[in-house]
């Protein structure tokens, strides 16, 4: 359903060859007490989609036309990210 609705259809496979994750799920830990940041580089997705769950730190930001935006999801969802081969 998601394929199609990005308009992939039988695109799909060739889309595909050249990635090898579907999905990707990753845990990032609280930082240790008296460090206030840690987190990734300004990044794309590699795989074709991510899913997210809040850990109650919330430093998921995403970028939108060039301005940051902090997200806040709510402990009891999933946020589901799109990634760089259905861009």
């Amino acid at each position: 359903m998601i394929i199609d609705s990005y308009g992939l259809g039988e695109k799909w496979e060739s889309v595909m060859i050249n990635y090898k994750k579907l999905v990707r799920f990753m845990k990032y830990m609280a930082p240790p007490p008296g460090e206030y940041e840690r987190g990734l580089f300004a990044h794309t997705d590699k795989p074709v989609s991510t899913i997210i769950c809040d850990d109650q730190i919330s430093g998921l930001e995403i970028e939108v036309d060039g301005q940051w935006i902090k997200l806040s999801l709510s402990p009891s969802f999933f946020c589901f990210m799109v990634g760089d081969p259905l861009k």
